[in-house]
Formats: C-alpha cells, structure tokens, sequence
C-alpha cells in the first residue's frame, strides 16, 4: 500500500492563514493531495483531490471538497471510499 500521511491537519490550518505561496499542490499520498490556488480576491483557495486511474487505464482526478469544509480525516476516509469505487469500476 502506498504512504499516506504526509500532511497534518495544523499543516492545512497554516496553508489557509498564509499568503498563497505559489505552490499548487501538496501530497498527502496514495494519490491524495491538497490543490491550492489564489482566488480573484486574492485569498487563498484549497480543495482536496484524489488522482486515480479507472480500470480502462484512464486518468481520474476526483474532487473530494474544499479544505475549508472537510478535514484532513475526512478527506482520507472519502478517498478510500472512492480507491474501492474505483477498484470495483464504479467510477
């Protein structure tokens, strides 16, 4: 099984404070990441996606909420739930 648990909950608390940096995404693992971006306001906007490939070998990004709505904790539950969709071809 792939690594996952690279970022922390105060680690997404700090990214949504800060100034956008310039970084566009941040892996947590397992396909798993933070995609960040700077709003037309200037705030910082970030949402958790999950990479994965349908069983056709087709690439799949998975939007799974805005990090501003769901948890680190939740973002890697629904992620799971959707690796098993996906696995099952329920995608």
């Amino acid at each position: 099984m792939k690594t996952i648990g690279k970022l922390t909950q105060k680690q997404v608390d700090a990214i949504l404070r800060a100034p956008f940096d310039g970084k566009g995404s941040r892996a947590d693992g397992a396909g798993l990441a933070l995609v960040v971006s700077q709003g037309k306001d200037g705030q910082v906007r970030a949402s958790y996606v999950l990479r994965a490939r349908a069983l056709s070998g087709t690439p799949l990004r998975i939007g799974l909420g805005s990090a501003s709505a769901v948890t680190l904790a939740q973002a890697r539950e629904l992620a799971e739930e959707k690796r098993q969709s996906v696995r099952k071809g329920e995608n």
